[in-house]
């Protein structure tokens, strides 16, 4: 079980590994990934200010204030543009090897929720030959 002291990060995990414009998650769905995630059973005034913990800390979260479903992470490191021409500029390079290949995109990705991560594999992965 995780202290209370780390509840902001594991937010930001869950908001940065499930959340988008797209896939915008309640505050119960959050609450119910934390204890999952977490062990921790905690309240939605508990969220709203880990939420604002990290919105103090310069994260962009779009709150159910903002836009009247839920919450999700606004601002990432690399937009999934970005990740993608990365990665495929890696791919391109001959003088990455395979497995530095795999590693570095693998980084890349993790910048990614688990759908755009989807995406890239479904539409986007080859092999480094």
């Amino acid at each position: 079980m995780a202290e209370k002291k780390f509840l902001p990060f594991i937010v930001l995990q869950i908001l940065e590994e499930l959340s988008d414009e797209s896939h915008i998650l309640s505050t119960n769905e959050l609450i119910n990934h934390i204890e999952m995630r977490s062990g921790i059973s905690i309240e939605r005034r508990t969220l709203y200010s880990n939420i604002e913990i990290l919105e103090q800390a310069g994260y962009i979260i779009n709150k159910f204030s903002d836009n009247g479903k839920g919450y999700y992470l606004e601002k990432r490191q690399f937009s999934k543009g970005e990740v993608l021409l990365l990665c495929n500029a890696i791919h391109a390079s001959h003088f990455i090897s395979n497995k530095q290949s795999n590693a570095l995109i693998a980084n890349l990705l993790k910048t990614l929720n688990k759908y755009d991560q989807k995406d890239y594999h479904d539409a986007v992965y080859m092999p480094n030959l």
